[in-house]
């Protein structure tokens, strides 16, 4: 069995490999690896491990915008980047701020565990937004994180 170097180093001085970025950016192309039902936070009713607004993409404005969307949860999951304000309880696709910034087509019944979804979108408007399964229920349980789209950031992150 092979194991890599970096591992090896990591296992030997005690550290942890940090998790890859699930942002990238290049030039005026933004990916971002959304995660539904990822680990135990929030009961699995959560985008990366955030729920409840506790967690923000960042993407520069003007940015075309690629979700590579999973869902590694025990349930079904969608998603729909609606407006931000209030916190959430609900979101259908007619609540999608761009077009195609939601999936799958029936976010009222998403994608089962172990699937995946892709969508892009041009970020064409700065704002404060809000990720939000459509799945009924699950918005109102938490499931929900923010998307910021800034006329002063660089590169995409996430915090």
């Amino acid at each position: 069995m092979q194991v890599s170097s970096a591992l090896l180093i990591s296992a030997l001085l005690g550290t942890a490999l940090a998790a890859p970025s699930p942002v990238q950016t290049k030039g005026h192309a933004v990916t971002l690896d959304l995660i539904a039902g990822q680990g135990s936070a929030n009961g699995g009713m959560n985008f990366n491990g955030g729920a409840k607004g506790n967690r923000t993409f960042t993407v520069p404005l003007g940015s075309q915008v690629t979700i590579k969307f999973t869902n590694m949860g025990t349930l079904a999951h969608s998603f729909v980047i609606r407006k931000g304000g209030a916190a959430p309880t609900d979101a259908d696709a007619t609540d999608a701020v761009f077009p195609a910034a939601y999936a799958p087509a029936r976010v009222e019944v998403g994608i089962k565990s172990g699937m995946h979804q892709q969508v892009t979108f041009t970020a064409k408007r700065a704002g404060s937004y809000y990720i939000v399964c459509g799945v009924p229920g699950h918005a109102m349980a938490g499931q929900y994180i923010r998307l910021m789209i800034s006329k002063t950031a660089k590169v995409a992150s996430f915090q």
